[in-house]
């Protein structure tokens, strides 16, 4: 069994309303290894507030919406897309990231931050 240490990232992002936003992120074991994710089901989601329940934009692995496993850089990935971009408008939204551990239901959220938005 490997002990996956984790601490969550904040990582804040600043783009433009109809760009594309590219969401790449490295889970790693405490030796820099990128873990094998299917063992997981990771969610991500993107909200107005920090304290909204709703989310605006939601991707997830079961759905398709994240790819795993797909970088020997990298091991979650998912995309933004311009219309995504477009429909939030420019502002400053919240983003998370997070694990769920499918054999025992653990809950870890990796990334949390913000993304800005503005009119080019």
């Amino acid at each position: 069994m490997k002990t996956v240490y984790s601490k969550t990232a904040i990582i804040n992002y600043s783009e433009y309303v109809q760009d594309t936003i590219n969401m790449e992120f490295g889970y790693k074991d405490s030796q820099g290894n990128l873990i094998d994710m299917t063992a997981y089901d990771v969610v991500a989601e993107v909200r107005k507030l920090k304290t909204d329940i709703t989310a605006l934009l939601t991707y997830s692995s079961t759905a398709g919406t994240i790819t795993l496993n797909q970088s020997a850089s990298y091991n979650i990935n998912f995309t933004i897309t311009d219309a995504q971009t477009l429909g939030l408008g420019a502002g400053a939204f919240y983003y998370f990231v997070k694990l769920t551990k499918k054999s025992t239901g653990f809950v870890n959220t990796l990334v949390v931050g913000t993304l800005k938005l503005q009119v080019r």
